[in-house]
Order: C-alpha cells, then sequence, then structure tokens
C-alpha cells in the first residue's frame, strides 16, 4: 500500500522518551521545557511506542488533506512549545492526526539516494578571519 509521507527510522532512539533524554544530555534545550513537553503529551493520551522518526529528510504528499493537518499541527506543536528540536512534536503529531508513515530503509546518514552533512563536521569561521 502506498503511504502518504515517508521519513528514516530514528538511528539511535525507540521513542520519544529517549529523544528527550538525549536532547537534556546533550544540552540542546532546557530540561524543565523538553519534559513539560513530554508530560504535555502523555496527559492528552500520547503512548510512546510508535517509535521514533529522523526529521532530516521527509517526503510527502503535500496536497493530501491528511498531511496537510500533520503539516498545520506540526508548526503549531513547535511554536507552542518553543522546544528547539522539530523531533520533539514530530511523533505526537503522526500519533494524533493517525499517520502510518513508510519507513525509508537503511540510515539517513548512509543513504545512497541523499547526500549527509553532519552538523559535527561544520567548520566555524571566526569573524575576520580566513
Amino acid at each position: 500500500k502506498k503511504k502518504d509521507i515517508a521519513m528514516f527510522s530514528h538511528r539511535e532512539h525507540k521513542n520519544l522518551q529517549e529523544e528527550a533524554d538525549k536532547i537534556i544530555k546533550l544540552g540542546k534545550d532546557a530540561q524543565k521545557k523538553v519534559h513539560k513537553q513530554l508530560l504535555y503529551y502523555l496527559k492528552k493520551g500520547f503512548t510512546d511506542n510508535i517509535g521514533m522518526y529522523e526529521t532530516g529528510i521527509i517526503l510527502r504528499k503535500h496536497n493530501k488533506k491528511k498531511i496537510k493537518e500533520f503539516d498545520v499541527l506540526w508548526w503549531k506543536e513547535y511554536c507552542a512549545h518553543k522546544t528547539k528540536r522539530d523531533q520533539m512534536s514530530i511523533m505526537y503529531c503522526i500519533w494524533k492526526t493517525k499517520l502510518n508513515p513508510y519507513s525509508i530503509k537503511g540510515r539517513i546518514d548512509h543513504s545512497c539516494q541523499f547526500y549527509w552533512n553532519s552538523h559535527k563536521k561544520r567548520i566555524k569561521k571566526q569573524a575576520g578571519g580566513e
């Protein structure tokens, strides 16, 4: 069966709790904000057992009603919680809109279809430097 959205499964995390823990451990966002958002989703009935996707590459049929609903909700959640990581809201939005994404085989950082540029490998230039 054809799907309206496709993403890579997360290469490290199996659920949102694991993602939240890593965000906090790496200092990518404040613990209080991350926990507040996760608790909000759990209180809404979200069950954190539907997996975890990477958000670096998302293939979707933008003209489909369900995808439009997902896009609007994802942006709304991202803005409402003011966390710096879009992955904190994606699984809730997938669950809430009842999407069933196609899981692209392989890893996002080892795909022959896409070029991967790791955040870690970026070189920072000093102002005024060469």
